[in-house]
């Protein structure tokens, strides 16, 4: 082979090195950029975690403002309270009133504002009383009482048909059982005629009912459990 020829070759094998090294530099080049974004796209995934969307319950919908409403925290029942029987006692005891003198009286256990408590009602003496007692501690948180007004005031009882004993064993006839003591009693003037009002507690039920002051008829006559 003669110089020109040798000459011409090893140009050529000078021009393919080249190209090749141009190749492999672009090549590196490429990949630093593909390892770079991917590095950064590994960095953004961790400094971001993925929100979630709200989602709503089908059927729940709320109007602008509205906010969710929550329901009121039930009462707790009270811890080694007092008893019904001691509550009682606590309202007798308030009163001045010893058991012997109480016509009827009741004892119902209620919630008022998330606090369990104890309302006591009797009767004696002419007197209308009402206790509120706490159930957890025997506090009382309120107490009333009223005297019983009958329409007529001072001097003698009005002529009537019936007298209020025979009122009273018409009504207990009603009650099987129930006796005088659990008996409340008035002559009231109701619709232009006398009638006797009356009330029995027995048996931890309360009948309320009138009868006719000259013929001795029942008008009325109402029952519920007292814890109605």
């Amino acid at each position: 082979m003669g110089r020109g020829a040798q000459s011409k070759t090893s140009r050529m094998r000078f021009c393919r090195k080249e190209r090749s090294g141009g190749y492999d530099e672009k090549m590196k080049r490429g990949v630093v950029i593909l390892l770079s974004l991917a590095m950064c796209a590994g960095l953004c995934a961790c400094g971001n975690p993925p929100q979630t969307v709200p989602t709503e319950e089908p059927g729940a919908t709320l109007d602008a403002g509205q906010s969710t409403p929550t329901p009121s925290p039930a009462p707790s029942a009270p811890e080694q309270g007092i008893s019904e029987q001691r509550a009682r006692e606590i309202a007798l005891a308030d009163a001045g009133v010893s058991e012997d003198s109480v016509t009827a009286i009741r004892v119902k256990r209620d919630v008022e504002k998330g606090v369990y408590v104890y309302d006591v009602e009797f009767y004696a003496g002419g007197k209308e009383y009402d206790y509120e007692i706490a159930a957890a501690d025997g506090s009382i948180l309120k107490k009333d009482f009223e005297v019983e007004d009958h329409w007529y005031h001072g001097g003698s009882a009005p002529q009537t048909g019936i007298s209020q004993e025979q009122a009273e064993e018409i009504a207990l006839q009603r009650v099987p059982g129930a006796q005088a003591e659990q008996i409340r009693l008035n002559l009231e003037m109701d619709d232009g005629r006398m009638v006797y009002e009356g009330k029995i507690i027995h048996q931890e039920r309360e009948y309320d009912f009138e009868i006719d002051a000259d013929t001795g008829e029942i008008i009325s006559w109402e029952e519920e459990s007292v814890f109605d």
